[in-house]
């Protein structure tokens, strides 16, 4: 049972940092979106295009380990 369980150590190890990855990109993202204030409309734009490379960083890194998420909950539904 135990050797079943080390086969998907790493797994979890690269779903864990990426999820870290992504908790801490969104958190850079609320915190860049604080920086806006009333009165800095002129800053806007460029705060929102910070916010979506941010977000889309967050995606990406989501989308890279989707295949592995999906293997290991695959396996976890089918184990028996």
């Amino acid at each position: 049972m135990l050797a079943g369980l080390e086969a998907h150590f790493s797994a979890a190890s690269s779903l864990t940092r990426a999820a870290g990855k992504v908790v801490t990109t969104a958190s850079q993202a609320k915190n860049t979106l604080d920086t806006l204030t009333p009165g800095t409309s002129q800053a806007l734009p460029g705060v929102l295009d910070t916010v979506a490379g941010q977000v889309g960083g967050a995606v990406s890194t989501w989308n890279d380990v989707a295949p592995m998420l999906s293997r290991l909950t695959g396996h976890l539904m089918t184990r028996r």
